[in-house]
């Protein structure tokens, strides 16, 4: 049985506010989006997970879209400064060498016309300037009209791309660049709005973004922080698998939250997600296929202290792979189950 990892935190917005970047105006716009955090982790490595450096601060809870008053678009997504790739950093320091395997996307709104590629990128760090430099390769692409946006509940749902099983990149350094790669969408006329922090919760140089070519320069990588004047994290996360076996007892945790794996794996008739909460909590259960559809969700109120499970009938799922979430009054964490045909 292989588990993969990742982790990505999502939290509510701040008031409305304005900010004056190098390109022109741009206004921080307040979102409605509820508060809802990933974290598919392996379960050999425990807390360790890839995600963007501020995911721990409280500032890195903030979803936040900055509109341009002087063009269309906004800073983290398409705009009128053909922007055509945004990139995060991402740090993963618990294992030598590890493999991407997916790309978890956080898309706010989508606009299609002729219903082009969004593609997502894995790039190396270069060691002198700390940008993204060698391109490792691409999660299989996503249409617009494929992409998962906010529910009527509010809660930002991940858009999986998969990686090949022939395309699968191996990271032999402790950090890389996952990016959004626009490049196609300009010429489809779709447009695409990603999900950030607000201004003054980034690592600084973490951020980075790549333009289209013009009379006076190359196709180059620049910080989002001098060509902006802002200093964010871009919410997107990776899915990274190792090649350990693991055991029932081993645990991915966070906060009040320990979640073991799911027995059986793969499952057919019943699955029992193994979890186990430091004190009196409610807890929340949902799953969702590969498409972000939710399929289930219960909540059980005061769950005591201890090591539990929860029972779900899964015999009418369709055979394939599902994201288990779940959430306590504190902390939240997602993994992954199979069910079998």
């Amino acid at each position: 049985m292989r588990i993969f990892t990742t982790c990505l935190i999502m939290l509510l917005s701040i008031p409305l506010i304005n900010a004056q970047s190098l390109r022109g105006e741009t206004v921080e716009v307040k979102t409605e989006l509820k508060a809802a955090s990933y974290d598919f982790s392996n379960a050999r490595v425990a807390t360790e997970s890839v995600f963007a450096p501020t995911a721990d601060e409280e500032c890195g809870s903030e979803v936040v879209i900055y509109e341009l008053n002087n063009t269309w678009g906004t800073v983290a997504g398409m705009n009128g400064f053909t922007d055509i790739q945004k990139a995060q950093r991402l740090h993963f320091e618990s294992s030598d060498v590890y493999n991407v395997i997916g790309i978890a996307a956080f898309v706010l709104s989508a606009s299609v016309v002729l219903d082009g590629n969004l593609y997502m990128n894995v790039y190396s760090v270069n060691e002198d300037d700390g940008g993204p430099e060698e391109y490792l390769g691409t999660a299989t692409p996503m249409l617009v009209s494929q992409l998962v946006l906010p529910g009527d509940d509010g809660i930002l749902a991940p858009t999986v791309f998969p990686v090949p099983d022939d395309s699968v990149m191996q990271i032999t350094q402790p950090s890389f660049y996952v990016s959004y790669d626009f490049s196609e969408l300009y010429f489809t006329d779709d447009t695409v709005s990603t999900a950030q922090t607000g201004d003054m919760c980034g690592a600084e140089d973490d951020t980075w973004e790549q333009f289209f070519p013009d009379d006076t320069s190359d196709l180059a990588w620049g910080p989002v922080s001098s060509t902006w004047g802002l200093n964010f994290d871009l919410h997107v996360a990776a899915v990274v698998e190792f090649d350990d076996l693991v055991s029932a007892d081993d645990f991915i945790a966070s906060q009040d939250l320990k979640i073991y794996p799911a027995s059986p794996n793969p499952a057919r008739d019943y699955v029992q997600l193994n979890f186990e909460v430091d004190g009196r909590t409610d807890v929340t259960f949902e799953v969702f296929d590969m498409k972000g559809g939710r399929m289930y969700r219960t909540v059980r109120e005061k769950v005591s202290l201890g090591r539990q499970a929860e029972l779900i009938d899964v015999s009418q799922f369709p055979a394939g792979s599902y994201y288990y979430r779940i959430a306590t009054d504190k902390g939240e964490m997602m993994s992954r189950f199979l069910v079998g045909e």
